[in-house]
C-alpha cells in the first residue's frame, strides 16, 4: 500500500436477527422498510458531500481498500449495495488494483448478488461463519446451519470469488477442543485462504452478558481459550497460512489490505450510521441511529 493511500469502510447497520454477543451498531429491520432505503440514499449523500469538503490533495488520493462492514451489507439488495459502491468510484480515485472488500451471512447471500456483486467490483468477500457445529451456532442465535454456510462459500467461489475470509469464533458455549479443531479443518477444506479467529468477548449490554451476569452461561475456561488459540496457530502455520495479526490469518498473498490499514494506524474515510473516520490526525464518528444519520 503506498504511504499517499487512503481507505474508505462503509457501515450497513441493519441485520435480519440481532447475535447474543454482538454489541455492534446494528438494528434489526425488514428489508423493504423505509429506514433501509433511506439509509442507502443517506450514505451515497455523505460519500459526495465528504468528498467536496476534503482539500484537493486529500480527494485525489487512490482509494486501495473499501470495505463494507456492518450489520450484515448483503442485507441490502443487489442493487442497493451495487449502488453505494458505484457512488464511490463516481466520486473518488479508486486504484485499479483497489482490494474491495464486503461482510456476508450465508442467509442473506445467494448466487445472483454474488453475481452482482462481483460484477459490480467487489473481488473479496468476508463471511460470518463463527462455528461449523450446529448447537453452537444455536446458542450463538446463528441463523443458519454449518451445512449453509459451506454452501455460501461454494457459491462465492462460484460467483468468481477467490478472495474470501471466513470468520470463526472460540471460547463459545458448549464448544469443546474437538469442535473447535473440526471448524479449523472444515474451513481449510473449503480452500479458504483467509480466516478471521476471534476469542467471545462478554460485551456490556448484549444478551451473553446478562447471562453470565445470572450464571446462566457455560463458557470454556480461560486455559481452554488460550489452548484453543494456540492449537488455531499451530494447526494453520502447519497448513501454510501466515499468522500476520493478533486474529487474522492468511496464505501468501491473501493478506487483507483492510485490516492491516487499521493495524498500521493509516488514513481512512468511514461512511454510513456510527461509521469512524481517521484523517489527518482527527478521529471522528457519524451519527450511530440511522434516523438520526438520514
Amino acid at each position: 500500500m503506498s504511504s499517499d493511500s487512503l481507505a474508505i469502510y462503509v457501515h450497513i447497520p441493519f441485520c435480519t436477527k440481532h447475535c447474543a454477543y454482538c454489541d455492534f451498531n446494528t438494528y434489526v429491520e425488514q428489508a423493504q422498510s423505509r429506514i433501509v432505503s433511506d439509509t442507502v440514499e443517506a450514505i451515497c449523500t455523505d460519500i459526495r458531500h465528504t468528498s467536496q469538503t476534503l482539500s484537493p490533495e486529500q480527494a485525489s488520493r487512490p482509494i486501495t481498500s473499501i470495505f463494507f462492514g456492518g450489520g450484515t451489507p448483503t442485507f441490502l439488495s443487489g442493487e442497493q449495495i451495487t449502488r453505494v459502491l458505484q457512488t464511490l468510484y463516481d466520486t473518488f480515485v479508486i486504484a485499479p488494483d483497489a482490494e474491495i472488500s464486503s461482510e456476508a451471512n450465508p442467509t442473506s447471500s445467494d448466487a445472483e448478488k454474488f453475481a452482482q456483486m462481483r460484477e459490480a467490483g467487489f473481488n473479496r468477500l468476508s463471511v460470518g461463519v463463527q462455528a461449523f457445529q450446529d448447537p453452537i451456532l444455536i446458542a450463538l442465535d446463528r441463523f443458519h446451519t454449518a451445512n449453509e454456510a459451506e454452501r455460501t462459500l461454494q457459491t462465492a467461489q462460484a460467483a468468481g470469488f477467490d478472495n474470501v475470509n471466513l470468520d470463526l469464533m472460540f471460547g463459545l458455549p458448549k464448544q469443546r477442543l474437538s469442535d473447535w479443531e473440526e471448524s479449523l479443518h472444515r474451513a481449510i477444506a473449503l480452500q479458504t485462504n483467509h480466516l478471521s479467529l476471534y476469542a467471545l468477548t462478554l460485551e456490556a449490554g448484549t444478551r451473553f452478558e446478562r447471562l453470565y451476569a445470572g450464571g446462566k452461561l457455560d463458557l470454556p475456561g480461560e486455559d481452554a481459550e488460550v489452548e484453543m488459540y494456540e492449537r488455531a496457530i499451530e494447526l494453520l502455520t502447519e497448513q501454510g497460512f501466515e499468522h500476520y495479526e493478533v486474529s487474522n490469518f492468511a496464505r501468501k498473498g491473501y493478506q487483507s489490505r483492510h485490516n492491516r490499514v487499521y493495524w498500521e494506524n493509516r488514513e481512512y474515510l468511514g461512511f454510513g450510521a456510527g461509521a469512524v473516520s481517521y484523517l489527518a490526525g482527527r478521529r471522528w464518528k457519524r451519527e450511530r441511529l440511522p434516523t438520526q444519520y438520514v
